[in-house]
């Protein structure tokens, strides 16, 4: 049997509704064709449960009991309260912490995309401003389910940790060292993706209880800050190894930062024998 605390019964009758909510839409035109507004309700609707879902299962929910709400919710049926749950999973502290730890981390290497594309000048400001946004997302969904888990000071640390030169460092060199068509990808991204659905969760949470004092008070550092510390990382690194037409120059030993013709850098040696002046094409710039 699960029995599940108030918030985690506050996500489950989120996900049901939603769910039943997205099953009126779809039969409230009978055999005729949705119109284009419906299906728009529909799609957000479904983004919306799957970022419920997600909660729900960091936050200890099993993920049979998750189904089972889905289910019921696609046949029409809203969520009733005092439902008997059957579940044989075992949730146990540290799949839980391991999830969050990984959801940290995810939340770091998102920082050190916009640090990373920042450093190489691609950022315009509306791609920055979104995705600033959507990092400020995914920050106090960090927040809020380290809330729900209450996590202690030595677990949240744990979280953090990334290497053993710091979570900053790690970051840094990780970010640092992407593709350009990889990193402009990966920014684009999640700069384009409608932050609406994503909002839901922290609404959901919030009438749970959970409040912004509460998701301040687990996260270390602000996403703002994070991005700050992460671009002066990156410039702190040394420099990349020369990939492609670079290394191959340099493998040669040659100096390119130097004029290769010895004519002009030793004045005794002059023309070859026969040699005759080119066309006078004026003054250089």
């Amino acid at each position: 049997m699960f029995d599940p605390s108030t918030i985690q019964a506050r996500l489950l009758q989120a996900v049901q509704n939603l769910a039943a909510d997205n099953w009126r839409e779809t039969h409230r035109a009978g055999d005729s064709e949705l119109p284009v507004a419906s299906r728009a309700h529909i799609e957000v609707g479904n983004r919306a449960r799957e970022q419920l879902e997600q909660v729900a299962i960091a936050v200890g929910i099993p993920g049979s009991v998750l189904a089972y709400h889905r289910a019921a919710g696609e046949r029409g049926q809203r969520y009733r309260p005092g439902q008997a749950l059957l579940s044989t999973e075992q949730i146990s502290r540290d799949g839980l912490l391991a999830g969050y730890r990984r959801l940290v981390h995810d939340l770091q290497d998102s920082a050190g995309i916009v640090a990373a594309a920042g450093v190489r000048d691609l950022l315009d400001h509306s791609t920055f401003a979104a995705y600033r946004q959507a990092l400020g997302v995914a920050w106090q969904h960090a927040g809020a389910i380290a809330a729900v888990l209450d996590l202690a000071e030595t677990e949240r640390a744990t979280a953090w940790t990334r290497g053993t030169s710091g979570w900053v460092r790690a970051v840094a060199q990780r970010a640092a060292a992407l593709d350009q068509k990889v990193l402009l990808s990966r920014l684009v991204h999640t700069a384009a993706a409608d932050p609406s659905a994503a909002l839901v969760p922290l609404a959901v949470l919030g009438e749970a209880g959970i409040t912004g004092s509460d998701i301040i008070a687990q996260m270390p550092i602000g996403p703002d800050d994070m991005v700050e510390h992460l671009t002066t990382g990156i410039r702190a690194l040394p420099p990349a190894p020369a990939h492609g037409i670079d290394a191959a120059i340099a493998a040669t030993g040659i100096d390119t930062q130097h004029d290769p013709d010895p004519a002009a850098s030793d004045p005794d040696i002059g023309p070859p024998p026969g040699a005759t002046p080119g066309p006078d094409i004026g003054q250089g710039l």
